[in-house]
């Protein structure tokens, strides 16, 4: 019995981890579109992206923030076309984010639908 509770005790004192891979589209016309591959830790999110547009070279990227409240906020980072984004959105009931991306100047929606295994 105490070894089943000390177990149980790790268990539940392990930090929550998760990896998921994210179809994306972003941008004026969704005309930007890839697969972002997203670890959480707690409220913490990180991962790396491929993303391309007609006529445009695939850019890579890597991401940071944070999911907390129901609210996703990520950043670019070292991103191969060295523009700097941000996004922002709202988390919804079927596991989708819906918000805003600002890269440089331009200003666009931005979804991510978690890709179901």
């Amino acid at each position: 019995m105490k070894k089943m509770v000390l177990l149980l005790s790790l268990a539940v004192a392990a930090p929550a981890f998760a990896s998921e891979t994210w179809n994306v589209v972003e941008g004026s016309q969704g005309a930007v579109k890839g697969n972002w591959n997203i670890v959480r830790q707690g409220t913490t999110v990180t991962g790396s992206a491929k993303m391309s547009a007609p006529h445009a070279s695939v850019v890579s990227f890597g991401l940071a923030g944070k999911a907390e409240n129901g609210v996703v906020t990520m950043k670019r980072v070292d991103a191969s076309d060295h523009v700097d984004c941000v996004y922002r959105g709202a988390m919804k009931g079927d596991g989708s984010i819906v918000g805003a991306s600002i890269c440089g100047a331009q200003h666009g929606p931005w979804i991510a639908q978690p890709i179901r295994k």
